[in-house]
């Protein structure tokens, strides 16, 4: 598809797959795998601008919200409002399932 400046244009829907595939890489970088806090989440934030801090975030929200920051939160919301919601939910449910 072509926009109005003969530009291809990207397309705004994804996959479910793809989105899936997104949703489990990010949350399974969350967390940590060596060491005495092995699968505890990470203390400190990824990279910014990744899909990992994107739900490092969520995850932090939900389990510790004192530690949450209010620009990342903006920032990601900006960049990716789908899939920062997408982490959200997922997150919620995590938390739910940590919880029981």
């Amino acid at each position: 598809m072509l926009n109005k400046l003969g530009q291809r244009a990207a397309s705004t829907l994804t996959s479910d797959e793809a989105v899936i595939e997104r949703l489990s890489a990010a949350y399974a970088a969350c967390f940590t795998t060596r060491g005495a806090n092995k699968g505890k989440l990470r203390k400190t934030p990824p990279k910014w601008g990744t899909d990992v801090n994107v739900m490092w975030n969520a995850m932090t929200l939900e389990f510790n919200p004192y530690r949450a920051g209010i620009a990342s939160m903006i920032m990601n919301n900006h960049r990716d409002h789908e899939f920062y919601t997408l982490c959200g939910e997922f997150a919620k449910i995590a938390y739910e399932q940590a919880n029981a």
